[in-house]
């Protein structure tokens, strides 16, 4: 995890790259985005992995123009957390 804090990353809540990837005093890794001044906080580095797996493919869609496929892996995203969560 700690090879990932300082990095920026696509915001969850407006999607440009200006998130930072912090850890708070008890080492719970945070997205602070200085864009839009979201705090996003994460359960731990399990589930900081798999916004890692959203943020490459969000990434190259976004970087490339194509909001097709960026929006196709945010549903996907969407999908794979409500089965997570049972719903």
């Amino acid at each position: 995890m700690d090879n990932i804090v300082g990095q920026r990353m696509f915001c969850i809540g407006c999607f440009r790259e200006g998130a930072m990837v912090k850890v708070d005093k008890k080492h719970r890794p945070y997205f602070v985005c200085e864009c839009c001044g979201t705090r996003s906080f994460f359960r731990g580095p399990g589930s900081l992995k798999g916004w890692a797996v959203v943020y490459d493919g969000l990434s190259k869609a976004f970087r490339s123009g194509d909001r097709i496929a960026a929006r196709s892996i945010l549903d996907s995203a969407e999908a794979a957390a409500a089965v997570a969560e049972g719903v």
